[in-house]
């Protein structure tokens, strides 16, 4: 029981880890934009390896991990910059 409760809360940091990374990653003037690649990709990695284990551990929070990966993936690579429609 305890250690359900441990996973949880260090699941839960890792995902808001996550998000604010990516945030931080799709801000257009961050001061030190190799910095905020790497902490995206590494926060990546952290929330992948959060997916796998709470889903090996047949824990119910790994629904909320799958879609945090889902959500950094397209987050980090979706471009958003208005360009004219063209026909």
């Amino acid at each position: 029981m305890a250690y359900e409760q441990i996973l949880f809360w260090v699941v839960a940091l890792v995902q808001v880890l996550g998000l604010a990374a990516m945030l931080l990653y799709r801000i257009e003037r961050v001061v030190a934009p190799g910095l905020a690649q790497g902490l995206f990709v590494a926060a990546l990695l952290l929330v992948g390896a959060g997916a796998v284990l709470t889903f090996c551990c047949h824990d119910s929070n790994w629904l909320s991990s799958g879609v945090t990966l889902c959500l950094m993936a397209v987050g980090g690579t979706i471009e958003v910059a208005a360009k004219p429609m063209t026909f």
